[in-house]
């Protein structure tokens, strides 16, 4: 039997996702794109979760999408349908999502990550454009987060450079919440967020 693509635990109010492909940097396949929209709203209509922790499995958060499979011209419409949704989910979500970064985010991977409301950073955490190794300009409405959350210059530097960015003085993202080493981000999440919810009633 195969292993699920996508984990979802839960623990009280929070819920915790995990992208689970690390033999291929959780990269995101047609099985694993149509889970986590699925998820996102089954999540949304669970009164019960207030919290949700988005996170990858191996060694980094999302390798971005899986090329592997092909993609649908045009374009523009393959993304409407594999991957808007899930992305308007998390980023209209009445729930409080948690990025949980470690190793890289590229791509249409950073995307999820920079809609959800908060960023936790592991150490060697980075942010990679990796289509400008090809010439093209990020998808996912990577463009616009960016410019968000890095300001105009250092967004710029990840489009055009594609270099490897760590968001340690991004705003509003600036120190990404609780940046921390990859060995704490466990304790974090266990001495954190858990206690959030009384809060958000």
């Amino acid at each position: 039997m195969s292993e699920d693509v996508l984990l979802i635990e839960t623990d009280g109010p929070v819920a915790t996702i995990t992208l689970n492909r690390p033999k291929q940097f959780n990269a995101l396949d047609e099985e694993l794109r149509a889970r986590l929209r699925q998820v996102v709203g089954t999540v949304d209509a669970d009164d019960t979760i207030r919290i949700v922790i988005l996170k990858g499995t191996g060694r980094g958060f999302c390798a971005g999408a899986d090329l592997a499979g092909g993609i649908d011209h045009p374009l523009s419409a393959h993304i409407d349908r594999e991957y808007k949704p899930a992305l308007v989910g998390i980023a209209q979500s009445p729930k409080i999502w948690i990025a949980q970064i470690h190793g890289t985010a590229a791509g249409i991977g950073a995307a999820f990550a920079m809609n959800c409301d908060f960023v936790t950073m592991a150490d060697n955490a980075t942010v990679y454009m990796a289509f400008a190794a090809i010439s093209l300009i990020p998808d996912g409405g990577n463009t616009q987060l960016l410019l968000q959350n890095m300001g105009y210059h250092r967004a710029l530097q990840a489009v055009v450079e594609g270099r490897k960015s760590r968001l340690t003085n991004a705003s509003p993202m600036a120190s990404p919440t609780n940046y921390s080493p990859k060995t704490s981000l466990i304790k974090r999440r266990s001495n954190g967020p858990a206690n959030w919810p009384t809060a958000l009633h």
